[in-house]
């Protein structure tokens, strides 16, 4: 028998998922982290968001991140 998710479980991941293309698409436009924090999220909680996305798509800088974010956190499923 497989888990289900809870209905809260499976809202937060979907809403950690959108944090993360707004914040991977704010650094595509040239953001600073201050500059994305000033958008309801602290500094701190910016960084973390990009040092998660930096392991899980394995780049190393905010433009590999500009640019691999373009092609697969847009790309259509």
């Amino acid at each position: 028998m497989a888990l289900q998710p809870s209905g809260e479980r499976l809202l937060s991941v979907t809403a950690t998922a959108l944090t993360d293309r707004v914040i991977a698409t704010l650094v595509s436009d040239g953001l600073t982290n201050s500059q994305i924090a000033t958008i309801n999220r602290a500094p701190h909680t910016v960084s973390y968001h990009l040092r998660k996305m930096f392991g899980t798509l394995g780049v190393r800088s905010r433009s590999e991140l500009a640019g691999t974010a373009r092609q697969r956190l847009w790309e259509a499923p």
